[in-house]
């Protein structure tokens, strides 16, 4: 198992995780959606958060089979498929740069199933900049599926 991390800025609650190939073309829609939870589209898969904007921790694993079914603490999980072309995945913010590179995760082309954990969202002002809200991204070979949301967060309302 691979393991790497990065920094991803979140805009308009998102970050993408996406074939660099794709990255050129994609027009910003996707064919599903679910605004709090997830976006997919063909080589895309977008990640939403109640932080509207920020740098967040992220972490990418990729294994040989799909992690264990304890799904732990996580605020917020979701599960999407991701078939890359180039073998080339970058998990980005829409404004990672040069300064602050997206991470390029290398696999060889294929199909792959993406478990995302969310944490500590709670930690979020929805539609602010801070929070300790941090993700793990766990991949692993897998034909393609529909997205599921194996659990979901929920705002306290205080």
């Amino acid at each position: 198992m691979a393991t790497m991390s990065t920094r991803c800025y979140l805009a308009h609650h998102a970050f993408n995780v996406l074939d660099s190939e794709i990255r050129r073309t994609w027009d910003g829609s996707w064919s599903s959606v679910d605004y709090e939870t997830v976006g997919v589209a063909d080589g895309v898969v977008t990640l939403f958060s109640p932080r509207a904007a920020g740098n967040a921790p992220v972490a990418v694993e990729v294994r040989e089979e799909p992690p264990p079914d304890d799904l732990g603490d996580a605020s917020q999980i979701v599960e999407a498929s991701l078939t890359t072309a180039s073998g080339r995945i970058l998990v980005t913010g829409e404004q990672n740069d040069e300064s602050e590179p997206p991470l390029v995760v290398e696999l060889a082309p294929g199909s792959y199933r993406l478990r995302a954990y969310a944490s500590a969202l709670e930690t979020c002002e929805y539609d602010g900049d801070t929070g300790d809200d941090h993700y793990r991204n766990v991949f692993w070979p897998a034909l393609p599926a529909e997205p599921a949301v194996l659990r979901r967060f929920e705002p306290r309302d205080d």
